[in-house]
C-alpha cells in the first residue's frame, strides 16, 4: 500500500524543519509543523538554536535549494541586507600552506545571520495555507498502532497532554533529538553510530564594521594543526557587522573574557584578524560553544526501521559545526524527501527505508570532509589514525599546497566544499598531474 499523503507531521522547526515543510506542503493535504519555542516577531535568535548568535554558512548548493523552494527568497534576503560574496574574489584566506590567490568566478553566495535567514524562511512558510504551525507545543511520544506503526505523536500544550495522527512524522528536533530513546522505549534498536570528537570549541563576538579601505569582504585563518590548533573566521552579516569567530582544537579553547578574546586572536598564525578587530565597535558579549562532537546515524542499517517515520538534519548527522555544511545538507536532505514522496510506486512500509538510503549517500561526502579534518586534529594531538585517512590527507596535502599556486585548483576545491560538485572530480587527470607536494 502506498503512503496516504492526508496529514504529516514536522517536529522542530530549525531549517531542516521548515525546509521539510514547505516540500511536505506540495504533498500532502495538511502540515502540523511543531515546535517547543515561541516564535519572535522581530529579526532576532531563538531561544532553540543556541549557537545562532554564531557564525552560519549556506553554501551555493543550499542557496541554490532556497530559490528552488521559495521563489525570490534570494531579493528577501538582498533587501533585509545579506551580503554577497565571490567566494574566490572576496575571500581572503590562509590555508595550512599559506594564502590563497583570490579572482573573479561564479561562485556566489550570501553571507548573514543565522537567526535572519530563519526568519525569511518561517515568514514563507507561514503564508503556505495547509501549514499550520504549533510554537510552545512539546513533543512527548509516539503514536503506534497495532501493526508496530508510527501513526501520530503525543505532545503537550499548556501542561496538557494531546495526540495528534498523521501519515508520515518528519523529526528535525536536531542533535539532542529524543527520538532514538523514544524508539528504544517501544522496541525499536538504536541505528548504528559514528562518532568523532576533535575537542573544538568556538568563541564568537559581533562587531560594527570599522570604515576603511579593505580588498576583502571575508577572512579565514585557518589551522594548521600540530603547529597551530587556533584559526578564526570574520563573515560579514546584515546590518554593517561582522561575526568574529576564533576556533580552537584539541581543547585549546577561546575564551569569553573580552581581552583574552584579543590575545587569542593576536596569537593566530597571521595578524590580519586581529588587526581587523582591535579597533573595531564590540556589539556583544564574547559567546562560546563547545558541543561540537560529530555524530553520524546510520538509519540506513537498522534491521527494523519505525514506518511512518523519517529524520532528517541534525537528529540523522550532527556535523562539527565549524565546518558550515548543517544548513546546506538540510536542504539536500529535503531535496531527497520531495524526491521519494514523488515516487508513488514507494509503498508505506518501503518509504523510509527508500528515503535513509539515498541520505546516506548524500552524507556521505561532506561526512568524510569534516571527518579526516577532525580526525588529523586528533592524529595531532597523538592518537593513532588509520592508513585511510592517512591516504586523504596525503591526497587533501596536495590539493591544498597546489590551491595556493594554481587558481583552478581552489576553484575546484571550492565547488566541492559548496558541495556543487563531488568529491571525484578531484580525479580529473588535469588536476591531479598538476598537483604538487609541498616541501614543509
Amino acid at each position: 500500500m502506498s503512503l496516504v499523503k492526508d496529514h504529516a507531521i514536522i517536529l522542530g522547526a530549525g531549517m531542516a524543519g521548515l525546509l521539510s515543510a514547505k516540500v511536505a506542503s506540495q504533498h500532502f493535504a495538511k502540515v502540523t509543523l511543531i515546535d517547543k519555542d515561541l516564535f519572535p516577531t522581530d529579526v532576532c535568535p531563538r531561544k532553540g538554536v543556541p549557537q545562532a548568535v554564531h557564525l552560519h554558512v549556506l553554501l551555493q548548493r543550499g542557496l541554490f535549494i532556497l530559490n528552488e523552494l521559495f521563489s525570490g527568497i534570494e531579493n528577501d534576503l538582498v533587501a533585509k541586507g545579506a551580503v554577497q560574496i565571490d567566494w574566490a574574489k572576496d575571500s581572503l584566506w590562509m590555508n595550512p600552506f599559506g594564502w590563497i590567490p583570490r579572482f573573479d568566478s561564479d561562485l556566489i553566495a550570501y553571507t548573514c545571520s543565522r537567526w535572519m535567514l530563519e526568519h525569511t524562511v518561517r515568514e514563507r512558510v507561514m503564508a503556505i495555507r495547509n501549514i499550520t504551525i504549533c510554537p510552545q507545543t512539546e513533543w512527548k511520544d509516539f503514536i503506534i498502532d497495532a501493526q508496530n506503526e508510527i501513526c501520530g505523536v503525543v505532545v503537550e500544550v499548556n501542561k496538557e497532554e494531546q495526540q495528534i495522527h498523521g501519515d508520515l512524522v518528519i523529526d528535525t528536533t536536531g542533535k539532542n533529538s529524543k527520538t532514538i530513546k523514544t524508539l528504544e522505549q517501544h522496541g525499536f534498536p538504536a541505528p548504528p553510530e559514528s562518532r568523532i570528537n576533535s575537542y573544538l570549541g568556538y568563541g564568537s563576538r559581533h562587531y560594527r564594521i570599522p570604515d576603511g579601505n579593505r580588498d576583502w569582504k571575508q577572512l579565514y585563518i585557518q589551522m594548521k594543526p600540530p603547529q597551530s590548533f587556533r584559526g578564526g573566521v570574520l563573515q560579514p552579516i546584515e546590518g554593517n557587522r561582522w561575526i568574529a569567530t576564533l576556533i580552537g582544537a584539541n581543547k585549546d579553547y577561546p575564551p569569553a573574557d573580552e581581552e583574552a578574546f584579543l590575545s587569542f586572536a593576536k596569537s593566530l598564525r597571521s595578524p590580519n584578524f586581529y588587526e581587523a578587530i582591535r579597533n573595531a565597535e564590540p556589539l556583544s558579549k564574547v559567546y562560546c560553544y563547545r558541543n561540537t562532537e560529530s555524530r553520524l546515524r546510520h538509519f540506513h542499517k537498522m534491521a527494523k526501521i519505525p514506518i511512518g517515520l523519517v529524520c532528517i538534519g541534525d537528529s540523522v548527522c550532527a556535523f562539527n559545526p565549524v565546518y558550515g555544511q548543517g544548513m546546506t545538507v538540510s536542504a539536500i536532505s529535503a531535496q531527497i524527501l520531495d524526491s521519494c514522496l514523488n515516487k508513488t510506486s514507494i509503498s508505506r512500509s518501503q518509504f523510509s527505508r527508500t528515503f535513509y538510503k539515498k541520505l546516506s549517500k548524500v552524507n556521505s561526502m561532506p561526512w568524510l570532509i569534516a571527518n579526516s579534518e577532525d580526525s588529523r586534529i586528533l592524529s595531532s594531538s597523538g592518537q593513532k589514525m588509520s592508513f585511510s585517512y592517512k591516504l586523504i590527507h596525503s591526497f587533501l596535502d596536495r590539493v591544498l599546497y597546489s590551491a595556493t599556486l594554481q587558481p583552478n585548483i581552489h576553484k575546484s576545491f571550492l565547488k566541492i566544499l559548496h558541495m556543487t560538485e563531488p568529491m571525484y572530480s578531484l580525479a580529473n587527470p588535469k588536476i591531479l598531474l598538476s598537483l604538487r607536494k609541498s616541501r614543509d
